[in-house]
């Protein structure tokens, strides 16, 4: 998977993250995933495996000026607010946030009744607010809460070939995404050259962050 996501473009990126809300399924934990922590489940969802409509490519009617928009992943639990997640491989601050409100517009046309929690899907920010009234996420944030869940929830709720392939999915996104280089790992354990002293300190960052208890 490594291989099959190094160079591709975001489509291929989005596609797999969609697979994996779909694989987990349960509102509380796809939520969690990118960091909404304020949803109210009714009783009847919670701790269960309610599967969302989940869409890629959906057509808006606005996005860039003057043309219609493509929302990257469109989640919905009926009764619940949308997700929509805008997925980018690059940072915020190159990300052409123009479109986004043009998708926040459309949403609430065509939804005018549900509450949206729009996400910007990134490799780094600098804590920029983003356009479209859209969350700023960070892969290193998504791949912290599917360790996670992988370690918890996930771990008799999911067919384990599900499990491996959605821990693959990270590994691809930590490696070629973030630059988690596990050529480098190997190298610092067998400590050649001295490569210890160019250790990527997000990577320990990451690791610490996903052992931590989720927040309540």
């Amino acid at each position: 998977m490594h291989r099959w996501l190094a160079d591709d473009r975001e489509e291929s990126y989005s596609d797999w993250l969609a697979w994996v809300i779909e694989q987990i399924k349960m509102p509380e934990l796809v939520f969690r995933v990118f960091g909404v922590f304020d949803v109210q489940c009714p009783p009847r969802m919670l701790a269960r495996s309610i599967a969302p409509t989940v869409r890629r490519e959906l057509v808006v009617p606005f996005g860039h000026a003057g043309h219609e928009g493509r929302l990257d992943v469109f989640i919905d639990y009926e009764g619940l607010p949308l997700l929509v997640v805008e997925v980018k491989k690059g940072c915020a601050e190159r990300a052409g946030q123009v479109k986004q409100e043009g998708y926040r517009q459309s949403l609430e046309e065509r939804y005018p009744k549900r509450k949206l929690c729009p996400v910007l899907l990134v490799s780094s920010s600098e804590e920029a607010p983003a356009e479209g009234g859209f969350a700023v996420r960070t892969w290193a944030s998504i791949c912290v809460q599917l360790r996670r869940m992988v370690a918890g929830e996930l771990k008799n709720r999911v067919a384990p070939i599900a499990v491996a392939l959605i821990l693959a999915f990270v590994a691809a996104v930590e490696e070629n995404l973030l630059g988690f280089s596990s050529e480098l790992v190997r190298r610092i354990k067998a400590d050649e050259g001295g490569s210890v002293y160019f250790f990527n300190t997000n990577v320990a960052e990451l690791v610490e962050k996903s052992l931590l208890e989720v927040p309540k």
